[in-house]
């Protein structure tokens, strides 16, 4: 096959990884090919193996191939079409997701419609591992969800705050962190609503933080890498 070919087969299969979840038997079999291949020049011949294929996959730093395991590859490929929506990266398809999808809603709690794609549902389902190393970064808190979105204890606020508390803040579901800023990028903190235990703590867990920029944008950070943007490796 012409090398424009192989490049053009190589986009279609890393596209389609980073839109949907293989199921576990069927990059299994997969694998078995290249296994094949690797050992008998063919995918299609039956023959001994010289070496399990997860010793294949070690790193060439110990010595193996550094040949990736297709459900890593499958994987980060995800994360990499995930960053690219949380990021505020602009490509026709983050665009068509936003207005579609999401309608100014958090990609983070949002629920699949009934009817959307094999495809949107699979990126949904990778938002547990994704919440372990995004962050964001609160600069005028405009496009960040209080109770909804990963900016103050790497997490959901509503996954460790009660509904109760939630609702006696005074700061209702939707609203936005900018709604805890002043014009001198200073914290607001609803003291008259300290009762609840989870609240005193999330009050002063952002006491304790850094203060926002209003002059700066929200922005999303990659915490498994120290300039804070994604990398496919590091997934």
């Amino acid at each position: 096959m012409p090398a424009a070919g192989r490049s053009r087969c190589a986009g279609v299969l890393k596209h389609m990884h980073g839109c949907f979840d293989f199921p576990k038997a069927i990059l299994t079999k997969i694998e078995h090919q290249f296994i094949c291949f690797l050992w008998s020049g063919s995918e299609n011949v039956k023959c001994l193996f010289s070496a399990a294929w997860v010793n294949v996959c070690v790193p060439k730093s110990e010595g193996r191939l550094g040949l990736k395991r297709l459900k890593d590859f499958n994987e980060s490929i995800m994360m990499r079409t995930l960053w690219n929506l949380v990021s505020g990266t602009v490509n026709p398809w983050t665009q068509w997701v936003k207005a579609n999808y999401l309608k100014d809603k958090s990609f983070w709690t949002v629920k699949p419609p009934d009817d959307c794609s094999w495809a949107w549902r699979s990126i949904l389902k990778k938002r547990v591992t994704a919440l372990k190393y995004c962050k964001i970064i609160v600069g005028d808190g405009k496009s960040t969800f209080i109770w909804q979105d990963p900016w103050l204890i790497g997490d959901n606020l509503n996954l460790t705050t009660s509904r109760h508390s939630i609702m006696v803040s005074g700061l209702p579901y939707i609203s936005k962190v900018y709604k805890m800023i002043s014009a001198n990028s200073d914290w607001i903190i609803p003291y008259k609503s300290t009762r609840a235990e989870d609240l005193k703590e999330i009050w002063r867990i952002i006491q304790a933080g850094p203060k926002p920029d209003i002059q700066d944008r929200d922005r999303m950070v990659w915490t498994l890498t120290t300039n804070g943007t994604f990398s496919s490796k590091s997934a």
